[in-house]
């Protein structure tokens, strides 16, 4: 029996655009043998048209479907599928379509700023605690360097009364 070729529009919501998820559908697709593209739509979903194997298809859907968020944010709430049976040429890879323009790229620069200003708000709270954590050691170290030169002090003046104590007991 041979294998049969599905080919589906697929629309995914949910924390899916600015995070990562077309690379990761791109990379996932080719691991399945999964011919298609992924593209961002306006309303903040990602769609993709995709086709291979009916298994391998399937298989490439749970993957993509991700239910737990992911570091980067990637967070799947909703994948919805419809086989489509128009025929139209696909790329021979796994491709993204790139549906963005210049307000989009704007946009993304603009996350970008403020990732980075929250990277700065939050190294600035960190130097304040190293500064804090830099003072308790100093204080610390102090002691612990009193607390070694009296016993220094110790060590050395039972080493000066040796010679005498090795003398009393040889007599």
């Amino acid at each position: 029996m041979q294998a049969k070729v599905k080919r589906y529009y697929v629309v995914v919501r949910g924390r899916v655009q600015d995070a990562g998820y077309r690379k990761r559908i791109e990379s996932t697709a080719e691991l399945f043998n999964i011919r298609g593209f992924p593209w961002n739509n306006g309303d903040d979903s990602v769609k993709i048209i995709c086709e291979g194997l009916e298994d391998s298809l399937n298989r490439f859907l749970e993957d993509i479907n991700i239910k737990e968020r992911l570091p980067s944010g990637i967070l799947v709430e909703s994948l919805e599928k419809e086989e489509i049976s128009i025929e139209f040429p696909l790329p021979p890879k796994f491709a993204r379509l790139k549906t963005e323009g210049i307000t989009d790229i704007s946009r993304k620069l603009d996350i970008g700023t403020d990732r980075l200003n929250g990277i700065e708000v939050n190294t600035g709270a960190m130097a304040v605690a190293l500064g804090s954590i830099d003072s308790k050691l100093d204080t610390r170290l102090g002691s612990i360097d009193l607390k070694l030169e009296t016993l220094l002090g110790s060590i050395d003046s039972k080493l000066d009364r040796l010679p005498e104590r090795i003398a009393e007991a040889i007599k």
